[in-house]
């Protein structure tokens, strides 16, 4: 989960499977989430100009990224446990 190394990035720190539930520890955003930045552009009725927005999306994808592999290496942890894995 190293391979991605930016200050705009969170980081993950842990991730963990137990039964049916996934636990994912995440680096804490001191700035706020995505979330927190829309809602205080639209408390203040401003638009986001094309940087912020690529900004953005830049980290949704890094995420993504993150996120699938950790559930592709936990779904390649459970097959390894039982014989028949469905998805």
């Amino acid at each position: 989960m190293s391979l991605i190394r930016s200050p705009h990035v969170i980081r993950l720190e842990a991730s963990h499977a137990r039964n049916d539930e996934i636990f994912i520890i995440m680096e804490l955003a001191e700035s706020g989430s995505i979330a927190d930045l829309i809602k205080e552009r639209k408390d203040l009725s401003s638009r986001f100009d094309e940087d912020d927005l690529w900004r953005c999306l830049v980290q949704v994808f890094c995420l993504s990224i993150i996120i699938v592999k950790l559930l592709l290496q936990i779904i390649i942890e459970l097959a390894g446990e039982r014989e028949h894995l469905l998805i």
